[in-house]
């Protein structure tokens, strides 16, 4: 998907306690993201893919981006109809409401084998 290649992130500079992230593909604004930024650590609060770009790929791109970049990424609150996505995105259910997902280390590999 060559469209989803060319996804830009951009931080939204407006004074506020959260990190706001537009997803732009070229000029074309897709998407937009609050979060907050913790060195190694992002934790999602929300995530909108707007209605006519959804069903692309652009949420799983952003979050395969995520994953490159943060050893651990939180999904706060996820709505009951959203869970779906976040497990397909290998997150787990922390089982208080948020899912987590936790990168692992080539060195962090099965000791036994």
């Amino acid at each position: 998907m060559t469209h989803v290649s060319r996804l830009n992130l951009r931080t939204d500079q407006r004074e506020s306690e959260y990190d706001w992230i537009n997803i732009d593909r070229g000029s074309v604004r897709v998407g937009k993201l609050r979060g907050l930024i913790e060195e190694d650590r992002l934790t999602i609060y929300s995530i909108r893919i707007f209605p006519k770009f959804q069903g692309r790929g652009y949420g799983g791109a952003i979050i395969d981006r995520f994953k490159e970049q943060f050893d651990v990424i939180v999904a706060d609150r996820v709505r009951p109809e959203a869970r779906g996505f976040w497990e397909h995105e290998g997150f787990a259910s922390d089982g208080e409401g948020d899912y987590v997902y936790v990168r692992q280390h080539e060195d962090e590999g099965d000791w036994g084998r």
